[in-house]
């Protein structure tokens, strides 16, 4: 299969092509920005082939490279459409990060999850791709699938993200599959990683517990996030349908503290700080999987929490320890 993913550079993205090489059978190429994934972090996956944007004629449009990285924008519509050319599947990971209404950039956060969706979504039809697997976001619905008022930017161009992908599967039959994500973490995070490994990186440096708002939160580890995609892009008859992937639903900090204190072997316990309001809309919806992503995607969260934490810390020592020996 030929995969055109978004974003590759990223956490996600940089996991999912990993796996997809050791399933074998497949040729991927990523369009990326690298303003929070990068090309360093894709290359220790497999050697790359990068093409920047100034020269997308010289793609080929009827295959294409093992990894092939194109250096450029989603909101690029041109180069949106020479590049999924001849791809069969589309996974849409390009997002700004999740930001509180005061430190995003709100034009950015349109840009991308807007405009940068619909040209993908525009690319995907014109080129007759198989199925196009849009990341969406968990915060975005209440308990049983309904769609509230959102609360920040970032959740508003999800939602006109996923609200795109709807209306090009009724009304072109592009085989859109949006996946509503909890908070991914997990071995290999960078710029975009998730609370949970906040956590967990300050408990193997020493640090203190650390000050965070009382909110609750859906921690989902990336293992499980990559099978939910594996499924989304193989799984037939599910054209047009938007599945909510939660992991580790309803904890809030203090919790994930220390839990995560208590494994790694430290004893300090950070005391329970009173619920930030801001968070009781995410508590409503913490826990909710639906049927629909059970039994007609068949997805389920199989890692352990404990499980998950440790291979985090694992690996985020594993880096300090390569860190020190490249720079010691």
């Amino acid at each position: 299969m030929r995969w055109l993913i978004t974003g590759g550079c990223g956490h996600i993205g940089t996991r999912l092509i990993e796996s997809l090489l050791q399933d074998g059978g497949h040729s991927v190429r990523v369009i990326d920005n690298c303003s929070t994934g990068s090309q360093q972090q894709l290359s220790t996956v497999a050697p790359l082939k990068i093409t920047e944007s100034s020269d997308i004629s010289l793609l080929p449009t009827d295959t294409f490279d093992h990894i092939e990285l194109v250096i450029g924008d989603v909101v690029d519509g041109p180069l949106a459409f020479k590049a999924a050319s001849c791809a069969d599947i589309i996974v849409h990971l390009a997002s700004p990060r999740d930001e509180g209404p005061w430190e995003c950039d709100t034009a950015i956060d349109c840009a991308v999850n807007v405009f940068g969706t619909l040209n993908m979504l525009e690319a995907a039809r014109a080129n007759g791709v198989n199925r196009f697997v849009f990341a969406s976001y968990s915060g975005i619905t209440g308990n049983r699938d309904e769609v509230e008022r959102v609360a920040t930017p970032f959740r508003a161009g999800k939602l006109s993200g996923e609200n795109y992908c709807s209306a090009y599967f009724e009304t072109y039959g592009v085989e859109t599959v949006s996946l509503r994500f909890g908070n991914v973490f997990g071995p290999g995070a960078g710029a975009k990683c998730g609370i949970l490994d906040a956590i967990i990186s300050d408990a193997i440096h020493g640090n203190g517990a650390g000050s965070y708002p009382e909110t609750r939160h859906d921690c989902l580890f990336i293992d499980d996030a990559i099978e939910a995609i594996l499924l989304a892009a193989s799984v037939p008859g599910i054209g047009g349908h938007a599945f909510e992937i939660h992991g580790y639903s309803g904890f809030t900090i203090s919790e994930l503290q220390n839990r995560t204190r208590q494994l790694l072997g430290n004893i300090e316990r950070n005391e329970p700080a009173v619920i930030d309001d801001r968070s009781v809309y995410d508590m409503r919806r913490h826990g909710f999987v639906d049927r629909e992503t059970r039994e007609l995607l068949g997805w389920r969260q199989t890692t352990d929490l404990d499980d998950a934490i440790r291979a985090t810390a694992s690996w985020m020592r594993e880096e300090i320890s390569r860190i020190s020996l490249n720079y010691g």
